[in-house]
């Protein structure tokens, strides 16, 4: 994973755990900006998991439920960006 994806991660959960939602909503969208770029070059077979996290990353957002949103980036994006190398 690279460490600007990486940092981002870290950054989004930083900002829930403090409680500056706004904060993390734009950390979040620089997260997302990023990983569209490598979300491209994904395997076809990868993609529906890819789509899924995603779909759940929304979801969460769309909720508000940032706690959530902080596991989903620890719990499923960064071990499937791990696993695929990012």
């Amino acid at each position: 994973m690279t460490e600007e994806i990486t940092g981002l991660l870290e950054d989004v959960q930083d900002e829930v755990f403090a409680l500056r939602f706004k904060e993390a909503d734009k950390k979040l969208l620089l997260l997302l900006e990023g990983l569209e770029p490598w979300a491209g070059g994904l395997r076809p077979d990868k993609l529906p998991e890819f789509n899924k996290i995603m779909l759940e990353v929304s979801a969460a957002r769309q909720k508000a439920d940032y706690l959530l949103l902080a596991d989903l980036l620890e719990y499923k994006l960064r071990p499937f960006a791990e696993k695929m190398a990012l």
